[in-house]
């Protein structure tokens, strides 16, 4: 808009009914507003500290194993976080408002619970002009654990890598691999990836 005044957005916001109404309907009075006030993200609670403590070394573990590409990895129940694996550096770690997007996103995902999801995201305090890529997969579906990975590349390679890391925890968690399918979420915006990267190790 600071370029084009006239720009038309509605072409952008195609299927992203259902995040938008999750975000509001969160921050509304009949919603859990207080995440949004206080500038925080709720959590899953309560939950053992050693169960949290180790489904945080293994995240950091296995993505440890790929610092050079993934940006982010994310674990949650719903649109509540169990754990989170960023950078070292505050620049490039992610702020509370692009957490809230990336976990209300996830939540009105209907296929997450039983496909892998490949998608665009922008994550405007991150990096308001490009787009990162996440990869989801339901980590346990009785319970709804699934992982998130973001990675500023969007190449197949990526995708396997990922897949793979995402199987990596699944095994170090002690988990099933539930029957699955991918779903790749069509990139209407032609954005090339987004240029924002780690410099340190998550």
């Amino acid at each position: 808009f600071a370029r084009r005044h006239n720009f038309d957005l509605r072409s952008m916001l195609g299927a992203t009914e259902a995040v938008m109404r999750g975000i509001l309907d969160q921050a509304s009075p009949m919603g859990n507003g207080g995440s949004f006030l206080c500038a925080g993200v709720e959590t899953v609670w309560p939950i053992p500290h050693e169960i949290r403590d180790n489904a945080s070394r293994v995240l950091s573990a296995v993505c440890g194993k790929h610092s050079d590409t993934c940006l982010f990895a994310i674990l949650l129940v719903g649109n509540k976080m169990v754990s989170v694996v960023m950078p070292r550096y505050r620049a490039h770690q992610l702020h509370p408002s692009d957490l809230h997007l990336i976990l209300n996103f996830c939540n009105y995902q209907p296929g997450l619970l039983t496909n892998e999801l490949w998608f665009p995201l922008c994550l405007p305090r991150f990096n308001s002009s490009g787009f990162v890529y996440a990869y989801t997969t339901c980590l346990d579906s009785g319970s709804g654990l699934a992982c998130i990975l973001i990675s500023q590349e969007n190449t197949n390679e990526q995708f396997e890598r990922f897949r793979k890391a995402g199987a990596s925890i699944r095994q170090s968690l002690g988990l099933r691999a539930p029957k699955s399918t991918v779903l790749r979420v069509k990139d209407s915006s032609a954005a090339t990836s987004c240029g924002g990267s780690s410099d340190g190790n998550p």
